[in-house]
C-alpha cells in the first residue's frame, strides 16, 4: 500500500475542488435586523424581510408562519408573508414582504404584544438523523415582535378640520382687510 504525505494529499484534494466545474452549493441567509412591528388596532403594517442565497447554486425555499403568542391576550394577529415560497439565484437576495393586521372585533387593548418565529426553510424533505426519527429542515429563522397601538383617527378627518380653518382663516383675513384708496389725513 503506498503512503501518501499529508500534504500530497492535501493538494490532490484542491486539485479536484478546483477542477471539478460541478462542485456547487447553496447557503441561505438574512439581512439582520429585528422585526418588530407597531400595528394600529383595526389596522396592518407591512415591513420587508430579506433572504441572502450566498452561494453558488439555487436555493427553493418555503416560509414557515410563526406561531404568535402573547401573555394577555387571546386574540391572534394574522400573519401574511409575499411570496410564500420561490427560487433565489446564487449569489442574489429576495425581499419578502410581512404584513400584520390587528382587527379590531376581537377586543385587543393597546399595549398587547406577541411573539413568534417566522422561519424559511430549504424546500425538500430534509435530513434525517440516524436512528432518531427527527428530520432537519436547514434555514433561517427571525423573532417576529408585534404590539397593538391604539387605533388612529382617520387622516380623511385631518385633512377636512385643517381645510375648514384655513377657509374661516382666510375669510376672516378678508373682512378685516385694510381698505387701500382715499385716506383722511390731518382731522
Amino acid at each position: 500500500m503506498a503512503q501518501y504525505s499529508f500534504k500530497r494529499l492535501a493538494f490532490i484534494a484542491l486539485l479536484s475542488i478546483v477542477l471539478s466545474p460541478s462542485l456547487a452549493y447553496a447557503q441561505l441567509g438574512e439581512v439582520a435586523g429585528q422585526l418588530t412591528m407597531n400595528v394600529s388596532i383595526g389596522s396592518s403594517n407591512s415591513l420587508p424581510f430579506t433572504l441572502v442565497n450566498g452561494g453558488t447554486a439555487p436555493i427553493d425555499f418555503r416560509i414557515v408562519l410563526p406561531t404568535m403568542s402573547s401573555s394577555s391576550s387571546n386574540a391572534v394577529p394574522a400573519v401574511v408573508v409575499r411570496p410564500m415560497n420561490g427560487t433565489i439565484p446564487p449569489g442574489s437576495e429576495m425581499v419578502l414582504n410581512v404584513t400584520v393586521s390587528l382587527p379590531s372585533s376581537q377586543g385587543i387593548k393597546p399595549g398587547t404584544s406577541w411573539t413568534g418565529i417566522l422561519q424559511a426553510v430549504v424546500a425538500g424533505n430534509g435530513s434525517v438523523i440516524e436512528g432518531s426519527g427527527a428530520s432537519i429542515q436547514e434555514g433561517v429563522a427571525k423573532i417576529v415582535t408585534v404590539t397593538a397601538m391604539q387605533p388612529g383617527t382617520s387622516y380623511v378627518l385631518y385633512g377636512i378640520a385643517v381645510a375648514v380653518v384655513a377657509a374661516l382663516a382666510a375669510a376672516v383675513l378678508y373682512i378685516k382687510k385694510p381698505r387701500f384708496g382715499r385716506r383722511k389725513f390731518g382731522r
